[in-house]
């Protein structure tokens, strides 16, 4: 089976979520992660993709990428006086 990517946090639950809660100190960002968009929205990573890979029909395997902070490399540069 071929990885899964969505850019919605409800579906990428609705299929991934026993699996993360089946380890979750192996999983503690995709967790807090997901966690922090319930709560706060999606513009909170604006950019954020949601991955599961399956075996058996399973989900064996997941993927977060945030997207980035906006504003962090103008700050951080600001900071270096760059």
């Amino acid at each position: 089976m071929a990885w899964k990517l969505t850019g919605d946090v409800e579906e990428f639950l609705a299929r991934a979520d026993a699996f993360l809660r089946a380890d979750p100190v192996a999983n503690t960002v995709p967790l807090t992660v997901t966690k922090a968009i319930r709560a706060q929205g999606p513009g909170l990573f604006p950019k954020a993709l949601f991955g599961w890979w399956t075996a058996g029909g399973d989900v064996a395997g997941t993927c977060v990428w945030t997207g980035g902070v906006p504003g962090h490399a103008q700050r951080d540069a600001g900071a270096r006086g760059a």
